[in-house]
């Protein structure tokens, strides 16, 4: 049996390594997103927008409200509505304590639905007063199609999310190191009120033991959502995400597997521009010409060819008048691709330039006045000796 379901893996994962291309890939699932984490280019979409029950992948936002609005040290006290909270948990106790940081370990790691009750309620209050922080962060990251009503994902009508929006904010989460860190932690010891020793909270994402580089992320089910996972991992520099919503056990799998090896196989990120790079000169008024440098570059995620796509505009600012500051903004660079903007990056001064001296208002009076004074001034020297010489 052990025999027969090596050989299984072995051909499973040989099968999803052949390269496959974006109209050969066969998603089950009924949403599905792969998103490039450095550019937030959208890879491969499936159904992107469609709110979907969303399952345990909503702790991704829990946790990261967690990551924003506390601080690890923090102490918790549980309360009994977290203590009884249904589905998958670490069995806390009413009026038992413990810090932020297990809470958040715990609700990544066991998926626990009663520490992402009792981190909400650490933070807001209450469950609804959470859940509005959730959807107002939801919106700030610009998921439109998302609404939140508990921490968990435990099933309700209105708990909705989409693939797309679940990309954006797992991608706001991969910001933090400490959540990088969290995530990637095979196993973790809780602390356990009334024993002596720890609990041990252990990492059960599958992805890791599936496909090379596999960093992340959470895993979710519910009779009503299916199977959901969010997954993530990085090769050579470069990281991708999966999100796939309403599947099943076996292609959550697949389905995950076949978004990454296609955003690996089929792109790669170009540096297309550099900061500090010189992009265009501007005239100053009563000034000299300025060079323009880029605040910051930019990359994208490109498949074979589409570089010749990328376009760019300089528009600079209607009056430009000496003296400028250097690194003084004074225009931008729009980037374009097939027409779709991507970026607007501010244009600087490379230098600073003063205003030229005969441009003021008040020099030419002075280059007449101080000839005519010196020459008037000589004169009446000129006048004074003539007197003198006559007078002795």
């Amino acid at each position: 049996m052990r025999r027969a379901l090596l050989v299984f893996l072995i051909l499973f994962l040989v099968q999803c390594s052949i390269p496959v291309q974006a109209g050969e890939l066969n998603i089950a699932a009924q949403g599905a997103v792969l998103m490039d984490r450095e550019t937030g280019r959208v890879l491969y979409a499936h159904n992107p927008h469609i709110p979907l029950p969303p399952a345990s992948t909503t702790k991704i936002m829990t946790i990261l409200l967690g990551l924003e609005l506390g601080q690890p040290e923090e102490i918790v006290t549980i309360s009994r509505l977290a203590e009884y909270q249904e589905g998958s948990r670490v069995y806390l106790g009413e009026g038992e304590e413990y810090t932020l940081q297990e809470l958040l370990y715990a609700t990544q790691l066991s998926s626990a639905n009663d520490a992402a009750v009792a981190v909400a309620e650490h933070l807001a209050g209450s469950v609804e007063d959470f859940a509005q922080l959730m959807n107002q962060r939801a919106r700030e990251l610009g998921a439109k199609n998302t609404n939140f009503v508990n921490p968990n994902g435990l099933p309700d009508p209105e708990h909705r999310t989409s693939a797309y929006d679940l990309a954006l904010i797992t991608r706001q989460a991969l910001q933090y190191p400490e959540y990088r860190e969290l995530i990637t932690t095979s196993s973790y010891p809780m602390s356990w009120p009334g024993r002596e020793e720890d609990r041990q909270l252990r990492n059960c994402n599958k992805l890791f033991h599936l496909y090379e580089g596999a960093d992340g992320v959470k895993t979710g089910y519910t009779t009503e959502a299916g199977h959901t996972f969010v997954g993530s991992a990085t090769r050579e520099g470069r990281q991708l995400i999966s999100v796939v919503l309403g599947s099943d056990n076996n292609h959550v799998w697949s389905d995950t597997i076949a978004l990454l090896d296609y955003g690996f196989e089929n792109f790669t990120n170009e540096r297309l521009l550099a900061p500090g790079e010189e992009v265009a000169q501007a005239e100053v008024k009563y000034g000299s010409t300025v060079p323009l440098v880029l605040a910051e570059g930019f990359t994208y995620s490109l498949a074979v060819g589409e570089s010749e796509e990328i376009t760019t505009e300089v528009e600079l600012e209607e009056s430009i008048v000496a003296p400028i500051k250097e690194e003084e903004p004074l225009g931008v660079l729009r980037v374009y691709f097939g027409g779709e903007k991507l970026a607007e990056i501010p244009l600087l001064a490379a230098e600073g330039v003063k205003r030229k001296i005969y441009t003021r208002w008040w020099f030419w009076p002075l280059a007449f006045y101080v000839p005519w004074r010196t020459w008037v001034g000589i004169r009446r020297l000129q006048r004074h000796r003539r007197r003198r010489v006559w007078r002795a």
